[in-house]
């Protein structure tokens, strides 16, 4: 075999022999927990006690904030009579008209920038 297969198994080997030596350090670290209670399954039903009452708040206080909201929604007021109302559109009517009048048309318009473009001469000698 060449040189560098031989030291890339030589690494392996290596690399190997520092992972079983790691796996015994955690399967003493896993047995001493176990032994002292630390991870046990005593802990799942205190999880379990809590989470029916954390959904209930949570629901109530959604239904809280919920009704809250509407209650704070703008309601749109009535209108006195039909005339008014006729009036109201007639004012917005003339407003739009007036904001149209104002704007130039979408085709003279020119591009902020147009005055950097310089036209090429295409005439050909």
């Amino acid at each position: 075999m060449s040189e560098p297969d031989d030291d890339l198994k030589a690494l392996y080997a290596r690399q190997r022999a520092a992972n079983e030596e790691r796996v015994l350090e955690f399967q003493a670290m896993r047995a001493r927990a176990l032994e002292s209670g630390f991870a046990t399954r005593s802990d799942k039903p205190a999880i379990l006690r809590w989470a029916w009452p954390l959904t209930a708040a949570t629901a109530v206080l959604v239904g809280v904030v919920a009704f809250l909201a509407t209650l704070r929604s703008p309601t749109p007021r009535a209108l006195a009579s039909q005339d008014e109302a006729v009036r109201q559109i007639e004012q917005i009517d003339a407003a739009l008209k007036m904001n149209l009048a104002e704007h130039q048309s979408i085709t003279a318009w020119q591009s902020p920038t147009d005055f950097l473009l310089k036209p090429i001469n295409t005439e050909i000698p």
